[in-house]
C-alpha cells in the first residue's frame, strides 16, 4: 500500500515536473487508478460539503500518476470560496493555520501499525492522520481567516492582498505587522509556477512601517513633554525601534538620535536624577562612550558634595555613578551626622 501523503509544498514540487514520459516510468496501473479514485472521491466530498476530506483527497494527487492540474484547480476553487466568505465576515487572519491536529485514538492505532505492509487502521481519506505525537487527526481550523484559506490553497496573490488588508485593519498593531513582514520575506523564496511577488505590496508594507514609526516618535515627544517619565519614554522608543527595524538603518538612527537628545538635555541638569535619566537613555541608545562621560561627571559631583559634607547628596551622585562603595560610605556618614545632637545655644 502506498503511504505517500502529499502536502501543499510537495504538491507544488510534483506539479513542476512533466507528467508524460516520467509518469510512464514512475507509475503503474494501480498508481494511476488510485489517483483517479482520489480525484473522484474529492469531487464527491466537495459536493457533499465535506471540505476537509475534499482538500485531503486533492492534496494526495500528484501529477506523475494523476491529474495534478485538475487537483490544483480544485484546491484553488475551494480556497477561493471559503477565503472570500471569511473576508466578507471581516475575519482576515487568525495566525493559526488552515489545518489543526487533535488527539485521536484511531490515528494512534494507525500510527502504531505504521511499519506493517497492510495497516488495518488505514484511514479512508489520505492524510486524515499524522504520526505526530504518536498519532493525531487532521481537521480544518474553524477559526481560519481569509489569509489562511488563500495561503493554504495555492491562492498566493489573494493571500498577499489579504495580508495587506489585515495590516490596514489594525494599523498600529506591531504583532500583525511582524506577521505580514515574515510572510512577504518568505514569499521571496517561493518558487511557484505563475507567481511572482508584487513590488507594490512591499512598497505598501514599507509605507505602513514609516507611518507607524512617525506616529510612535510623535507620541513619545508628546508624552515626554507632558510627563517627563524616562521609563515611559524608553518604552515608547523601544516600540519605535521595532518599527524602524522593518525599514532600514537610517530609520533606526532616527530613534537613536532621539534617545541621545533626551540624554543630552538630562545631562545638563547636573542633578542625580538628571544624570540617572541620561544614563537610561544612553543605555537604550547603546552609547557606552557617552555613558562614561556621565558616570565620570556623577563621581566628580559626588566628591564635591562630600567635601561640602552634604553626604545625602553625595550618596545619590555615587549611586548614579554606580560606585556602591562610595555610596555606602556617604550613607553611613549621613546617618552618623543625623545622629549627632544639635548643640544647644547658650542664652
Amino acid at each position: 500500500m502506498d503511504k505517500r501523503i502529499w502536502t501543499i509544498p510537495a504538491l507544488l514540487v510534483a506539479l513542476a515536473f512533466p507528467s508524460s514520459a516520467s509518469a510512464d516510468a514512475l507509475c503503474n496501473y494501480d498508481d494511476t487508478l488510485r489517483m483517479d479514485n482520489y480525484l473522484k472521491k474529492g469531487l464527491e466530498a466537495e459536493k457533499a460539503g465535506k471540505t476537509r476530506d475534499a482538500l485531503l483527497y486533492y492534496m494526495a494527487i500528484d501529477s506523475f500518476c494523476g491529474n495534478g492540474a485538475e487537483a490544483e484547480r480544485s484546491i484553488k476553487r475551494i480556497g477561493s470560496k471559503f477565503g472570500a466568505r471569511a473576508a466578507a465576515r471581516g475575519r482576515l487572519v487568525s495566525e493559526e493555520g488552515l489545518f489543526r491536529k487533535v488527539a485521536d485514538e484511531d490515528c494512534r492505532r494507525w500510527a502504531r501499525y505504521g511499519g506493517m505492509e497492510t495497516n488495518p487502521f488505514e484511514p479512508a481519506v489520505p492524510g486524515h492522520c499524522t504520526r505526530e505525537s504518536g498519532g493525531m487527526r487532521v481537521e480544518l481550523n474553524q477559526q481560519s481567516g481569509a489569509f489562511e484559506w488563500y495561503a493554504g490553497t495555492l491562492n498566493y496573490n489573494e493571500a498577499d492582498a489579504t495580508m495587506l488588508k489585515a495590516v490596514a485593519q489594525k494599523p498600529g498593531d506591531i504583532r500583525r505587522y511582524e506577521l505580514a513582514f515574515r510572510h512577504f520575506e518568505n514569499r521571496k523564496r517561493l518558487n511557484a509556477t505563475g507567481y511572482r511577488p508584487d513590488p507594490r505590496h512591499l512598497a505598501e508594507l514599507r509605507k505602513a512601517a514609516d507611518e507607524n514609526l512617525a506616529a510612535t516618535l510623535a507620541r513619545e515627544d508628546k508624552e515626554y513633554a507632558a510627563l517627563k517619565q524616562p521609563a515611559r519614554s524608553i518604552e515608547t522608543l523601544e516600540t519605535s525601534l521595532k518599527w524602524a527595524s522593518f525599514i532600514d538603518e537610517h530609520a533606526k538612527e532616527r530613534v537613536v538620535v532621539r534617545a541621545v537628545a533626551r540624554a543630552d538635555a538630562a545631562f545638563q541638569s547636573d542633578t542625580p536624577a538628571g544624570l540617572l535619566e541620561a544614563l537610561t537613555f544612553l543605555g537604550f541608545a547603546d552609547k557606552s562612550e557617552q555613558k562614561s562621560v556621565v558616570i565620570t561627571r556623577a563621581a566628580e559631583l559626588g566628591q564635591a558634595a562630600m567635601q561640602k559634607k552634604d553626604y545625602e547628596l553625595a550618596e545619590k551622585y555615587f549611586f548614579a555613578a554606580g560606585n556602591e562603595d562610595m555610596a555606602l560610605a556617604a550613607k553611613k556618614l549621613s546617618e552618623l551626622n543625623n545622629r549627632q545632637p544639635t548643640p544647644v545655644k547658650k542664652p
